[in-house]
């Protein structure tokens, strides 16, 4: 009788060691579920923020490209309307010598529009450099 109450015992552990294995089996599962799920989590995160990263790069790049396209025009413009005044300046000074006083206000006056025009085209140019470096940077940054 002893000893089949010390197997009925020790079967009852089995049973109950075996009970707590499968809970923990179950646990297990779920911790890998939840694992499995954070992770998924966490790579469509970085896949989205990639993709985000590579648009922004694309939008900076295309900026980069308009704002040179710009520039170029710009410096055509500036560089064409220079060549015009200094022209201009050129032929009144050779007149000057039979011009009135009112002739002689005109053509300081146009050497003064020459001066701020070269002026105005150099910080427009230094702006626009300083725009696409920080475009440039941005960029950088982003990858």
């Amino acid at each position: 009788q002893a000893a089949h109450d010390v197997v009925e015992k020790d079967e009852r552990k089995f049973k109950e060691q075996k009970a707590v294995i499968a809970k923990l089996q179950v646990g297990m599962q779920q911790v890998k579920a939840v694992g499995d799920a954070a992770l998924k989590s966490v790579e469509n995160k970085v896949h989205k923020m990639s993709m985000e990263s590579k648009d922004r790069e694309r939008f900076l790049t295309v900026q980069i490209q308009q704002l040179h396209s710009a520039i170029k025009k710009q410096a055509k413009a500036l560089t064409a309307e220079l060549a015009h005044a200094k022209q201009r300046a050129n032929l009144l000074q050779t007149q000057m010598g039979d011009l009135t006083k009112h002739e002689h206000t005109e053509v300081a006056n146009l050497k003064a529009d020459l001066s701020r025009s070269h002026d105005h085209e150099e910080k427009t140019k230094d702006e626009l450099t300083t725009r696409i470096s920080d475009l440039h940077a941005s960029v950088q940054k982003e990858q």
